[in-house]
């Protein structure tokens, strides 16, 4: 501001050098606690712990950490049941939680470790996966080379039929009024 008035004069490279270079750099972003798991043999093995008939697996603090990060998770589905699965990926593009976090990332799944699933943007559809397997996650940068932190939740059920049994899921279809030949077929 000039002496004597009211206005304000803004310094800037048309009528005034700037005296102080600013550089703005972004922190680097350091390995979360899953790594080393860049490749499927690495998996870090997430525990489910069910509640009832289901269980929420997540990945606190998960980020891709260089541009060459990408992560893969497994989890360990128990035999004698089947479950149904529903990942979804909290990134830069879509939380879902409320959470902010730093990189737009997209994943894949596989149920044998070599063929994988198309890649989605941070939701699918549920799938069934048989007990006595094991689930592969990869989560990296949908824009390659980016870094930045998300988070894989994963919400994982026990089938109402291997939960309560045949008798219990065809006596529950008979109180809601259906025909026995219908709950034959």
């Amino acid at each position: 501001q000039r002496s004597g008035s009211s206005s304000w004069i803004y310094a800037g490279a048309s009528y005034y050098q700037t005296p102080v270079l600013v550089e703005v750099v972004a922190p680097s972003v350091s390995r979360d606690r899953y790594e080393a798991n860049n490749t499927v043999s690495n998996a870090y093995a997430l525990p489910v712990s069910f509640s009832g008939n289901s269980a929420i697996v997540s990945t606190p603090g998960a980020n891709l950490h260089d541009s060459s990060d990408i992560d893969y998770y497994k989890i360990q589905l128990n035999p004698g049941k089947t479950y149904t699965v529903k990942p979804r990926l909290h990134d830069s593009y879509s939380s879902g939680n409320g959470t902010y976090y730093t990189v737009d990332a997209k994943f894949a799944y596989s149920t044998d470790g070599h063929n994988w699933s198309e890649y989605y943007d941070d939701d699918m559809s549920s799938i069934t996966v048989a007990g006595g397997s094991t689930l592969y996650f990869c989560v990296l940068p949908y824009f390659e080379g980016k870094t930045g932190t998300y988070l894989l939740d994963i919400t994982i059920a026990i089938d109402k039929l291997d939960k309560i049994g045949i008798e219990a899921v065809n006596a529950e279809l008979a109180e809601k009024g259906l025909e026995p030949e219908a709950i034959e077929k």
